[in-house]
């Protein structure tokens, strides 16, 4: 799900991709109509804040374009990770930061493939095609030769943020730390004996200080503390001024508690909805037959990671035969007698010693399928 707020003060938009990118929980479609409401609405810079293990090539691609065309100012700042795709894309940026503590991994894309050599071909191609679109935008904005990128991307290569700045990657770090403006930091840092108290609560409640006396006073330490933690709290939550009231700030957290709430509850409502689709996708596939009960919690996994492609996989998968299925009900041309498992080996020899000889000689295969599955073994 997309996350964002408008700061129409400096008209910038944020974003947050704070998830894996997939068509269902960051679907591209949905970022595209958010950067034309922007650009609708007279906003100047994206920001993008990314924490994120990658996903879909495919739906990161798209993304990565509208970026890249948007007619913003675009700043991406990695919170956390940005890993696979999720690093991929800050190639699209005009600008990088991270976080001290950030990191970034790149590699070489992958991908399941079931089918015939020529669909494994067909996939390796497809691969090398992905790889060589992305090394080329890596090669472009970093500090690095293609060579030493591809020796790079043999395996896994995790970057720090101090090794993003260098190589380029990253434009700048950026500080985590909550900063007061200015006048509140000036009162703050005085000492508490000299402090003019009602100063320091004028700075953010919107109150007139009194003029009936204009000596310093020394608070009471825990009314001290309230105001300090208004204080922060007031920039944390954005207020570009000093004239936040505690009523304001109250509100403002009160909003954040129902956007959470109903998050937390539409949350709830899309897993329970793909853990459902999951569930009958896998129950519909077991039931005919292409994996069997020890086997499904691998693809449990599968669809857990990536519902699309494990479905698109399931799809593909056949249908396994039972050792009956091989057996070719005719003799000399006419039905053999109908039926499966004992009954089928009980027919068979009923059959006359001619016809049976006959059977064996003919489909060998068969006769061995079925003996096997009457007594768990043939004789070698």
């Amino acid at each position: 799900m997309w996350k964002y707020k408008k700061y129409k003060d400096t008209k910038v938009a944020e974003v947050r991709l704070y998830h894996e990118i997939t068509e269902w929980y960051t679907p591209a479609s949905r970022f595209v109509s958010l950067l034309d409401e922007f650009e609708d609405e007279g906003y100047e810079t994206l920001v993008m804040r990314i924490h994120s293990p990658g996903g879909s090539v495919f739906e990161g691609n798209a993304i990565f374009n509208a970026i890249r065309g948007s007619k913003l100012r675009t700043v991406a700042r990695v919170d956390g990770i940005a890993a696979s795709m999720a690093a991929v894309i800050l190639f699209a940026f005009d600008e990088v930061e991270v976080s001290r503590r950030s990191k970034i991994m790149l590699h070489q894309s992958r991908s399941l493939t079931w089918g015939t050599a020529a669909d494994h071909e067909e996939a390796a191609k497809l691969l090398r095609s992905i790889n060589e679109e992305f090394i080329k935008d890596a090669v472009e904005r970093m500090a690095m030769t293609r060579e030493e990128l591809e020796e790079k991307l043999q395996r896994d290569w995790w970057i720090s943020a101090e090794e993003a700045v260098e190589l380029k990657l990253a434009d700048r770090l950026y500080s985590t730390d909550v900063k007061l403006p200015e006048s509140q930091a000036k009162l703050l840092s005085m000492a508490p004996g000299a402090l003019d108290y009602t100063k320091l609560r004028a700075s953010f409640t919107g109150t007139t200080p009194s003029t009936q006396s204009s000596s310093p006073i020394t608070p009471d330490m825990s009314d001290t503390k309230k105001v300090m933690q208004l204080a922060i709290l007031a920039t944390a939550l954005g207020f570009s001024s000093n004239d936040a009231s505690e009523s304001d700030i109250t509100a403002e957290i009160d909003a954040l508690k129902r956007d959470r709430a109903a998050y937390k509850a539409l949350k709830e409502q899309v897993d329970a909805q793909r853990k459902a689709e999951t569930k009958a996708a896998l129950d519909e596939a077991q039931r005919a037959g292409k994996f069997t009960a020890d086997e499904r919690p691998m693809y449990e996994r599968m669809a857990e990671a990536n519902l699309a492609d494990a479905k698109a996989f399931l799809s593909k998968l056949p249908v396994a035969k039972k050792p009956s299925d091989l057996i070719d009900n005719t003799v000399g041309g006419k039905p053999a007698p109908s039926g499966n498992g004992a009954k089928k080996w009980e027919e068979l020899t009923a059959m006359s010693a001619d016809d049976l000889e006959a059977y064996k000689a003919k489909h060998p295969e068969a006769y061995r399928a079925a003996y096997k599955a009457e007594f768990g073994f043939y004789p070698a």
